[in-house]
């Protein structure tokens, strides 16, 4: 660990992301035990190894591998999410005043049912975040439709 891999600057830990770009059969005929921090470091070339003792199961982020330069995709699609739920809530409210409550909350249940089972069949982070804008565009409207629906 210590031979192969720099620790990020400023702190003490190993980089998850890099590697030292250096033959490393020639580093150990020398009898180096310690990296030289000048070697030059390149993007790891073994990919990633994943953890499943927390969550036993793969997520759209280990399966597509959204680490090391891709690691802000996943926020990126909570925030598309959210944005869909702006988006859904200003037009799932003015259908609910224009054709009725039920209508809307039928169209939303509908539009959030195809959006989560199509999430589960996306392949790139485009698809990805189309199927979570459309889930969150019916999120929040699927619970304030029956709110109000039971108030009255």
């Amino acid at each position: 660990l210590a031979l192969s891999i720099p620790r990020m600057s400023g702190i003490r830990e190993y980089d998850n992301c890099k590697m030292y770009d250096v033959n490393y059969t020639e580093v150990l005929a020398k009898g180096m035990r310690k990296a030289d921090p000048n070697w030059p470091v390149v993007a790891c070339r073994q990919g990633w190894s994943y953890n499943f003792t927390d969550y036993p199961y793969p997520t759209v982020a280990t399966e597509q591998n959204w680490v090391c330069e891709h690691d802000a995709l996943p926020t990126y699609a909570q925030s598309i999410f959210f944005l869909g739920a702006i988006v859904g809530g200003l037009l799932f409210g003015w259908i609910a005043d224009k054709f009725g409550r039920i209508p809307a909350l039928v169209g939303c249940n509908l539009i959030g049912f195809a959006a989560g089972v199509g999430t589960s069949f996306t392949r790139n982070f485009w698809q990805f975040a189309l199927m979570r804008f459309f889930v969150g565009f019916a999120f929040d409207n699927c619970f304030t439709m029956m709110y109000i629906l039971g108030k009255y």
